[in-house]
């Protein structure tokens, strides 16, 4: 339209050191003045308190459209007005691990490790021999994956149960001599990541122990 003065503060994309200046996203902006007629999109934090709970958030998770989150010592489920329903109690103040599958979310906090039921909103903690302890938990194809804290093991649950374990269900990666600091699934993949180096492992179906290292494959950084 004749006459009409455009602002270009939506322009092309920006590769400044300040990320506010040369970010992409313009939710939550709004325009500030660079210099002359250049602008940028500023943005704000676009905080909203969905749920006051009592004690700092350890862990949280949605599974699959319920959602979980630790608090202090307590699981709370949360419902979309704000509302929440106490679970159960997680003990300690560490960081708070959970993934879910089917039926079940399982918490791991280092020491603990307890297992939420879906269906009848139980939650207990599994003490059996084959616990040996994990920082964090990941699930794939039903198992539930554990890695034992300042070693280079990582050991499963039960298919579609993470209250039975078998001291026996347990490899390694040892390809290079570092302990395993955590563990990530991704396109059904399973990703060890070492403090020097990372492995993949993949799900073959075997009957003794279901994961195996994905073409004997390594990543020489951690």
């Amino acid at each position: 339209m004749a006459g009409t003065k455009y602002v270009p503060m939506c322009g092309p994309s920006y590769h400044f050191a300040d990320k506010k200046a040369a970010i992409q996203s313009a939710i939550n902006c709004y325009p500030q003045r660079l210099d002359g007629d250049n602008m940028m999109m500023q943005s704000i934090p676009g905080e909203v308190q969905i749920a006051a709970l009592s004690g700092a958030v350890r862990g949280s998770r949605n599974c699959s459209g319920r959602w979980f989150v630790v608090a202090g010592t307590t699981l709370y489920e949360i419902s979309a007005d704000g509302s929440y329903t106490t679970r159960g109690t997680i003990a300690g103040a560490a960081f708070a691990g959970l993934a879910n599958n089917a039926n079940q979310v399982a918490i791991v906090t280092g020491a603990n490790l307890y297992v939420f039921n879906l269906t009848t909103n139980a939650l207990v903690q599994v003490t059996v021999a084959g616990w040996l302890g994990s920082d964090d938990v990941v699930e794939l194809d039903g198992y539930f994956i554990f890695v034992r804290p300042d070693t280079q093991q990582f050991y499963i649950s039960a298919i579609d149960d993470g209250t039975k374990l078998n001291a026996l269900d347990f490899s390694s990666a040892d390809t290079s001599p570092d302990n395993i600091v955590t563990q990530r699934v991704s396109h059904r993949q399973l990703w060890l990541f070492g403090t020097q180096s990372t492995e993949i492992w993949i799900d073959s179906g075997a009957a003794a122990f279901p994961f195996v290292r994905y073409q004997s494959y390594t990543l020489d950084v951690g």
